[in-house]
């Protein structure tokens, strides 16, 4: 099994607006929550938002029952985990 290279995730944080990067590696998650890989601190985002893991060298994105949902390149992502192409485009 080939193990996916770390993720490097270019993000705006929602309070103050401010662009970052961050590598990280699997598996990950983002919400509000602070055992969340990435907190981030608004209404918008669920305690425990998505996950993104690796699975035989490939990424893959899953949307964990959030309230307002994910989406990737622009389409709502379900509870099913999608694979991630470079580059992808996650909006929460």
């Amino acid at each position: 099994m080939t193990p996916t290279p770390p993720l490097t995730l270019h993000w705006r944080d929602p309070l103050t607006g401010e662009s970052r990067v961050q590598t990280a590696v699997y598996p990950l998650t983002i919400g509000r929550s602070p055992d969340n890989t990435i907190q981030l601190n608004s209404s918008f985002v669920s305690s425990h938002h998505l996950r993104i893991e690796d699975s035989d060298g490939q990424a893959w994105l899953q949307d964990l029952g959030s309230r307002n949902g994910t989406r990737l390149n622009g389409k709502l992502v379900g509870k099913t985990a999608v694979l991630l192409t470079t580059p992808s485009h996650i909006e929460i």
